[in-house]
């Protein structure tokens, strides 16, 4: 015997008849009936949320987020509302607080996908907390293991935190998904599976792997894959971790450059070029994810602003949506500024309505989209500066610009591009602040190795051991890494040398943690000597340390990335600390520390001549003066 249904209250009739409202498309008459409601039970959650919606639909957002923080407190357990109101919340670019309901849903809902993937994209936007975005994503990939998105994303977070085994197993598992997928096959190969090499052999076995990468990529045949699944690839990594292999690395780099060039032109489009009116100004592009404060930017903003706008249209292209002061400085001071999209399309075609007459890299192989903008004739001479310094292996672009005391004799066949030298360093650099030194006598010589981890690569550690060996009192404090487990890792691997030559590493290596500048700068001005590093010598940083009056040893290196610190110690005419090998290295670095007179007097020296370094106008000149007058070739 069926048992009659219980009458519907009131307020449950105009419920169920606003749904049918809106059903029917209605939304007056919905609106009127979730009117109804809330005349008489003014805080009811079903009535604010379908409320809420009608507002979306009405293009009004925010007053859809106020009647939804509304219906969130009436009832504080609704999972869906919380994850509405995080995604109105986005939608309004209000990221902390989208955080903050993405946060209540994902705990509501443990196994709701919706709440995660909002909160790490809220989490991604406000770009603090790497922990909280790496437990999102990480759980995003166990509720959804067959979304090959969520593997890929995982990765990519991982690579940028350092964590570079499991970026490679979130890209392994990607492929268990997919095993064709380009984009995990173009990160697997170009990023290493560990942050520290263990040892040389493991050094060489990356590269051997990296050739084989790329020779899948270069056999591969573009009409097999759709435009869009390739764009993702290229712009998935760059072949960074590839330039600290030794040598001068040409026909690596231009056999990349060529792979790359020729996937982005299957994938890509070229713009069509702009015409440009007669008699203007001669108009600069220049190119750079940096235009920040970064290490980039300090080494070459000296030069663009020397570029007298009376002479030059400047526009300025950044490729990172992140700004501070030095980028509002760029925005005001530019003819034309503008952020690009990450997306290739767009920001070539961004480039091309400019229509330069002179395109300028900053740092071609340190950002994808940059390499990928690269690979396209934009403006009749295409410039690379020596940002990141090597041969950027690209065809279309004309001239490597580098200060002249870096280039090595004989480098010609160094660079696929022609070389252009500006006078000195090439670099008007800022003179840095000057930190008090602490000259306190100490029982220990303190060496610092204020190079990244990328840098010291497995050769240093011996050298270092064998230092110690013969200078017991040796304390090496390395500044390689922000990352805690990136700096236990190399701090592991040099222990394995020390133990090898009967010597404790934990007496004499110190890890440098992350420290402000100004108290980073303290400590170096306080240290006895300063030890480049080998292959790849410092730039920026050997700046900032012979500001310091800070002796610096370096080894001479037949490539330009490798003798930077040479130029430097050339330059203000203390020879004695360029070593022409490793051996003479260590004898340099032993002798010196054996005698604190002889170091007093190169802190001398380098006072009374450091002045060369920094401030150069001769380059400044030079550089408009190049861009004033390069023709095509």
């Amino acid at each position: 015997m069926n048992r009659p249904r219980p009458p519907q209250s009131p307020l449950a009739t105009l419920l169920a008849q606003a749904g049918q409202q809106m059903a029917r498309g209605d939304a007056a008459g919905a609106r009127a009936m979730l009117k109804g409601v809330l005349e008489h039970s003014p805080e009811q959650p079903d009535a604010l949320f379908q409320l809420a919606w009608l507002d979306v639909s009405a293009n009004r957002p925010q007053a859809a987020v106020g009647v939804l923080e509304r219906c969130v407190k009436a009832r504080p357990g609704w999972a869906e509302a919380w994850t509405r109101l995080g995604q109105l919340r986005l939608m309004l670019d209000a990221n902390a607080a989208a955080v903050a309901a993405f946060e209540q849903a994902s705990a509501l809902a443990p196994n709701d996908p919706a709440g995660f993937e909002g909160l790490a994209e809220a989490l991604r936007r406000v770009g603090q907390d790497f922990a909280a975005l790496l437990r999102a994503r990480s759980r995003l990939a166990q509720l959804q293991p067959r979304e090959v998105e969520h593997r890929l994303r995982l990765g990519h977070l991982l690579t940028s935190g350092d964590l570079a085994e499991a970026a490679h197993a979130a890209y392994r598992d990607a492929q268990a998904v997919d095993p064709g997928n380009l984009v995990a096959r173009w990160a697997l190969f170009q990023n290493p599976a560990h942050a520290v090499f263990a040892d040389e052999a493991a050094q060489d076995a990356y590269a051997a792997r990296w050739s084989q990468g790329l020779a899948e990529f270069e056999a591969l045949d573009p009409a097999t894959r759709s435009p869009g699944e390739i764009g993702r690839a290229i712009l998935t990594a760059t072949d960074f971790a590839l330039h600290y292999q030794p040598g001068p690395l040409r026909a690596e780099r231009s056999r990349y450059a060529d792979a790359l060039s020729r996937l982005a032109h299957a994938a890509i489009p070229a713009p069509v070029p702009q015409a440009r009116p007669p008699g203007a100004r001669r108009r600069i592009a220049l190119v750079s994810a940096f235009f920040r404060r970064h290490s980039v930017t300090k080494v070459l903003g000296g030069l663009i602003d020397g570029l007298d706008a009376e002479r030059f249209e400047v526009g300025i292209f950044h490729l990172d949506p992140r700004r501070d002061p030095l980028s509002e400085h760029y925005a005001d001071t530019a003819a034309h500024y503008a952020t690009l999209p990450q997306r290739p399309r767009a920001a070539l075609d961004a480039i091309a309505q400019f229509a330069p007459d002179v395109l300028v890299y900053l740092d071609i192989g340190m950002d994808p989209l940059s390499q990928v903008l690269a690979c396209y004739r934009l403006a009749p001479v295409q410039l690379a500066l020596w940002g990141h310094p090597l041969t950027t292996g690209h065809a279309q672009i004309d001239g490597l610009v580098l200060g002249a005391l870096m280039d090595p004799p004989h480098s010609a066949a160094h660079y696929r591009e022609r070389m252009l030298h500006l006078p000195n360093l090439g670099t008007c650099y800022r003179m840095p602040a000057v930190a008090p030194r602490d000259a306190t006598r100490r029982d220990s010589v303190d060496f610092l190795l204020a190079q990244m981890v990328q840098k010291i690569t497995p050769a240093h550690d011996a050298l270092l051991a064998r230092i110690a060996r013969q200078l017991p009192q040796a304390r090496f404090h390395i500044a390689a890494s922000p990352r805690a487990h990136v700096r236990a890792a190399l701090a592991a691997r040099i222990g394995v040398a020390f133990a090898a030559y009967g010597l404790d590493a934990t007496r004499h290596v110190h890890m440098l943690g992350q420290r402000p500048e100004a108290e980073f700068l303290a400590i170096a001005a306080s240290m006895d000597i300063n030890l480049d590093s080998i292959g790849w010598s410092g730039g920026v940083s050997s700046l900032d340390l012979l500001a310091q009056d800070l002796p610096t040893i370096t080894v001479d290196t037949p490539t330009l990335r490798g003798r930077q610190t040479t130029a430097m110690l050339q330059r203000i005419d203390v020879p004695e600390l360029v070593c022409a090998d490793v051996d003479a290295y260590l004898e340099r670095a032993v002798a010196l520390g054996r005698d604190r007179d002889l170091r007093e007097h190169l802190r001398e020296r380098i006072a009374a001549s450091k002045h060369l370094l920094y401030d150069d106008a001769a380059p400044v000149h030079a550089f408009a003066e190049m861009l004033a007058n390069l023709e095509p070739a």
